[in-house]
């Protein structure tokens, strides 16, 4: 003859249950969060990286004109913005303490007068 169950029985079980649900809530919670803590870093670090090159770019432009005596007298100098070339072919750009490195050559191309800069 079968056993009867009492409601008493499934209480524990429930409850152990409930907690393991409620503690994987909690954990799917916080890893989206930090994940959009680590998505929102991400973003300002291209942002600041997109900004550098800009500068980099207008400076390397800046010269060109001066260059050509397209650039007016300035009274400041124009600080060049922090690039090291490396024997090797290696392209260190650092802003923010972070480096971004090219392991091989590359073409910077002026949009504007369509001028070829080798880096490498």
């Amino acid at each position: 003859m079968p056993t009867a169950v009492t409601p008493q029985d499934f209480t524990e079980p429930l409850a152990h249950l409930r907690a393991l649900v409620n503690q994987i809530s909690t954990e799917r919670v916080q890893m989206r969060n930090d994940s959009e803590k680590l998505q929102d870093m991400i973003l300002m670090e291209i942002r600041s990286l997109e900004k550098k090159l800009g500068e980099l770019v207008a400076y390397i432009n800046q010269g060109g004109n001066e260059k050509k005596g397209e650039g007016g007298s300035s009274s400041r100098e124009t600080q060049p913005p922090p690039v090291i070339v490396e024997a090797d072919l290696v392209l260190a750009v650092e802003t923010v303490g972070v480096v971004l490195q090219v392991e091989d050559s590359i073409e910077v191309v002026d949009t504007e007068s369509q001028e070829e800069l080798d880096t490498g």
